[in-house]
């Protein structure tokens, strides 16, 4: 991965930010030796590719969007009981 981010912050002349993976099309990725992470993201979801990184990504992306949920929900409730005091 830090490879792949070198050579996109080369290509683009500035500091690699993870959203210039987007400004980089798949072929144009492919042409520079890179794999694409959203397609090999997409092939591991439809099952034609077994990869246990990918399940590892699946698991810390999961995770990650369990931890956002929760803390809104914590969030709402501590609103909640806020206002439930205050009357």
């Amino acid at each position: 991965m830090l490879i792949a981010q070198q050579v996109i912050a080369k290509i683009l002349g500035k500091p690699f930010r993870y959203r210039d993976f987007s400004k980089i099309g798949y072929g144009e990725l492919r042409r520079m030796g890179l794999v694409s992470l959203q397609h090999r993201r997409r092939l591991h979801a439809h099952h034609q590719l077994d990869v246990r990184f990918m399940d590892l990504y699946n698991q810390l992306v999961h995770d990650r969007n369990e931890a956002t949920h929760k803390g809104r929900l914590d969030r709402i409730n501590h609103i909640r009981l806020r206002k439930k005091q205050l009357r």
